[in-house]
């Protein structure tokens, strides 16, 4: 299996330099190549699954730890019942300032509560918060880094499910890897080579190199599609 020191070799290697000359940058450069490629594209084997309790009367929560990365972006939240069941009631994904904007609407609305002029499809709840838990149970409103909240703020323990894409970790030991490096390697080699080349001001190898790069990237985009169907229908 290939890993950090295979690759960061070869592109040393490729760009006829020494380790005692330009080690480091060569390895800066190719987990600069794996948060780029990552940044074109999410791909279907970062996809992870994790569950987690949310306390009573929390705000937010911090995700790092149980996701077991930083979080690229979320595909579902599920309430589950109990920490025996894996599947349960999927949960909106928002943001606070959006949940804010619906709540202000429906103070709005409701806030001169009068049922002579109610229509019959309009709930007579009182507070936003009650239609959200009549409707949906919770919101998840995400609250930057790693970080998702609960709305309303639940009274009582929740648990949860994530489906997420997390962003992988930067490569620091020799014998660290990942699919990208397994399964991209000349993708991650030619992108940290480019970006070598522009540091080197190599300017007659930047597009070749380029070309070489393009080409890697999309048969490397073309199997992350056959990886599953989107659909089983």
């Amino acid at each position: 299996m290939e890993t950090f020191e295979d690759i960061y070799t070869d592109v040393l290697d490729f760009v006829n330099r020494p380790a005692s000359e330009l080690l480091s940058r060569a390895k800066r450069e190719v987990n600069n190549a794996l948060y780029w490629i990552q940044r074109k594209h999410m791909f279907k084997m970062s996809e992870r699954i994790f569950r987690t309790t949310y306390p009573a009367n929390a705000l937010t929560i911090d995700l790092t730890q149980v996701a077991e990365g930083t979080i690229r972006d979320y595909i579902n939240v599920q309430m589950v019942s109990g920490t025996s069941s894996n599947h349960g009631v999927g949960l909106r994904i928002s943001s606070y300032d959006a949940l804010l904007r619906d709540r202000r609407k429906f103070q709005g609305l409701h806030e001169n509560h009068d049922d002579a002029l109610d229509e019959l499809s309009v709930p007579p709840f009182d507070s936003h918060g009650a239609t959200v838990s009549s409707i949906n149970r919770y919101e998840v409103f995400l609250a930057g880094y790693n970080k998702i909240g609960l709305y309303p703020t639940p009274t009582a323990a929740v648990e949860l499910v994530f489906n997420c894409h997390i962003w992988l970790p930067k490569l620091v030991a020799q014998n660290d890897t990942n699919f990208l490096i397994v399964y991209g390697y000349d993708v991650v080699l030619m992108r940290a080579v480019t970006l070598m080349t522009h540091f080197m001001k190599e300017d007659r190898r930047i597009e070749q190199n380029e070309l070489l790069f393009q080409e890697a990237m999309r048969t490397l985009f073309e199997w992350d599609s056959t990886v599953r169907p989107n659909t089983n229908e």
